[in-house]
């Protein structure tokens, strides 16, 4: 995001892309990882879930990118959203091992899924400021559903870790 007083639609649409972008490859990556099928599933099914809502917001781009002068966003919510946008976990998580010059593979399930736990929790928030942020119906009913399965994410992964 650049260092602007206003945002719009497009700008969060696109955040909303690179945090499903990453996410798709990280859960794709634990599920590679997993000797429990359970756990393995479990990753592999957000893998999918993943591409599916990055398909989506790269539909929303598409519509609105013409648009970017429309629906501005100002004030309190640029500080979050471009807090958002540069804290994402799972972007974090991925220089940090390009750093180290190591793969995902030395992620332990229980940390793997204490990172999709804070991923999705972060997903939520942003998603829901997204929802309020905007005037389009079809961006809000396409958030909402986003939001409801954003949060069996975060149910299924808090399952798993209390399992172990």
């Amino acid at each position: 995001m650049s260092e602007t007083k206003t945002i719009n639609l497009y700008d969060v649409l696109s955040v909303a892309l690179t945090n499903e972008t990453l996410g798709a490859k990280f859960y794709a990556a634990m599920a590679g990882n997993s000797e429990k099928e359970d756990v393995r599933d479990v990753f592999h099914k957000l893998a999918e879930e993943e591409k599916e809502h990055r398909h989506l917001f790269q539909t929303l781009i598409e519509q609105y990118k013409d648009n970017t002068e429309y629906e501005k966003i100002s004030g309190n919510k640029i500080a979050y959203f471009k807090f958002l946008a540069e804290n994402n976990i799972f972007a974090t998580i991925i220089e940090a091992f390009k750093q180290r010059d190591k793969d995902f593979s030395d992620i332990g399930p229980k940390d793997a899924l204490s990172i999709g736990i804070q991923a999705e929790k972060d997903s939520i928030l942003l998603y829901q400021e997204l929802y309020e942020s905007t005037s389009h119906e079809s961006v809000k009913e396409a958030i909402s559903k986003l939001l409801e399965e954003e949060k069996m994410h975060l149910l299924e992964l808090r399952q798993q870790l209390e399992e172990f």
